[in-house]
């Protein structure tokens, strides 16, 4: 494996310069590195030999890049960026970059951030009014369309992961503001809420293989691993509580209808 030394000096090899690095993400594969940078350019380079990788024109980022992911196929690249814009453009070049943020309007309208693809969808972070969504796409060869939407915190969203679990179906990770993490479902149901998981704004989630776990980092310098538990508190969950709520209400209706009877019935005479 080559010294960081040298994969600095690699880097810094480049032209144009790369700038200030943000974001990076491997394509699946491994044969291509998307980097982006602190004034919203994104670049794509063959790896390892370091060759520029022609990127469709079209939509750009005017600010800083926060997230980049590859789909599952290697096919498309995802750039979100603090100017609130998700762009999608194809990973070997050609075609036409396009904002996903422009299909959203009215209430529905935000800045998206944070994207990673899981289970054949793109998820995305998206805040509006100060408050945290998780948006689900669905991407095809006629466009995009949002697929589901779900309110998370009611303070902004600041890192989103995502990854295949086991048996089918996928495991979203977030972070937000407040320090707190949220794992949800590929459904966007619920699977666990850690409450200050962090002292302060998570900077970064990670969905580990088999979507058994998450991890978060924070600006309070701390690391938490968080177990995803099987099946969805938002359904599943809630469908026990119920039928156990409904099971203590019964019986303590008994007992009082028992005590009842028995505190109204005559006494026994010989």
């Amino acid at each position: 494996l080559a010294s960081r030394a040298e994969d600095d000096a690699r880097l810094a090899g480049v032209a144009p310069p790369l700038g200030r690095l943000t974001a990076a993400a491997f394509a699946p594969d491994g044969a291509q590195l998307a980097v982006g940078g602190a004034a919203g350019d994104v670049r794509a380079l063959s790896w390892p030999s370091l060759q520029e990788v022609p990127l469709a024109a079209g939509v750009a980022h005017g600010d800083t890049i926060n997230a980049l992911a590859y789909s599952e196929d290697g096919a498309l690249l995802v750039s979100t960026g603090a100017d609130g814009k998700c762009v999608v453009r194809a990973a070997a070049g050609g075609g036409q970059a396009n904002d996903l943020g422009a299909l959203l309007s009215g209430a529905a309208k935000g800045s998206l951030r944070g994207a990673a693809f899981a289970s054949g969808r793109l998820f995305t972070g998206c805040n509006v009014k100060g408050e945290g969504h998780v948006v689900k796409w669905r991407l095809t060869s006629e466009g995009a369309a949002v697929e589901q939407r779900r309110r998370i915190f009611r303070e902004p969203l600041t890192s989103l992961a995502a990854g295949d679990a086991e048996g089918g179906g996928a495991l979203v990770a977030a972070g937000s503001s407040e320090g707190d993490v949220m794992l949800l479902t590929g459904g966007l149901a619920t699977r666990s809420l850690y409450r200050a998981a962090h002292g302060i704004f998570v900077t970064a989630v990670a969905v580990a293989p088999g979507g058994l776990a998450a991890a978060s980092v924070s600006a309070d310098a701390g690391v938490r691993v968080l177990r995803a538990p099987r099946g969805s508190v938002g359904t599943l969950g809630s469908l026990l509580f119920l039928l156990a709520l409904m099971i203590i209400t019964i019986a303590a209706a008994v007992l009082v209808v028992q005590a009842h009877l028995l505190v109204a019935a005559p006494p026994c005479t010989m």
